[in-house]
């Protein structure tokens, strides 16, 4: 079978031979060589501390990366609208550039990235942009129904609020005219002509929206 060097991931620092950063996406191990250790002895502690915290921030850098774009992916499922959806966006870009500016020293920012890219942030970000990308579809989709809804209702608002005066200044005028029937009481007539004066009015209201529609 195969030895434990073997079943370790690549190793993520690669620019010096202190040490050995193994990561994962279950775990992060890192083995100090001994000329890593014999370097290090002048600044040594009873607890080797020197040793383990400046390995262990680097550690939490890693795991607070990847859950932040976790927590990220995640908010896309609450975004109700394009707005809500381009300030994750922000939110992923603006993250994006905080990590690549983490650390001002070379060998800590590669070893970064190259955690970052063994615990399979790579394809995060992309489930993350395909993520976006869909809700923005269903975001802008649901955006343009409810605007739709809206200018066909306040269209028929409108309307029925120009019928009375159509009906009084075009179709009575117009029906007499022609000399076409109308009711003899006043108060029966204008109804009547209300009642003919809203007939265009509701036409145009159901065929301009399927007209757009086709188009």
């Amino acid at each position: 079978g195969r030895n434990a060097a073997d079943a370790l991931p690549p190793n993520a620092r690669l620019l010096f031979d202190d040490y050995g950063a193994y990561i994962a996406p279950q775990a992060i191990l890192w083995i100090w060589a001994k000329q890593g250790i014999d370097r290090e002895r002048e600044w040594q502690d009873r607890n080797r501390g020197n040793l383990i915290y400046p390995n262990q921030a680097c550690a939490e850098m890693l795991e607070y990366g990847y859950m932040i774009h976790r927590s990220l992916l995640e908010t896309i499922r609450s975004a109700s609208t394009s707005q809500d959806v381009i300030e994750i966006r922000s939110a992923a870009l603006d993250l994006r550039i905080r990590l690549r500016q983490s650390s001002h020293f070379g060998e800590v920012a590669k070893l970064l990235n190259n955690g970052w890219r063994a615990m399979g942030l790579d394809a995060l970000r992309k489930d993350i942009a395909e993520g976006l990308a869909i809700r923005e579809s269903e975001t802008r989709s649901y955006e343009a129904n409810a605007a739709e809804s809206i200018s066909r209702t306040l269209t028929v608002v409108f309307g029925m609020i120009a019928v009375p005066t159509l009906a009084d200044e075009v179709v009575a005028p117009l029906w007499d005219l022609l000399g076409m029937w109308r009711p003899t009481d006043p108060n029966t007539a204008k109804l009547f002509m209300i009642i003919i004066a809203s007939l265009p009015v509701i036409a145009l209201t159901v065929a301009i929206p399927k007209w757009f529609n086709k188009r």
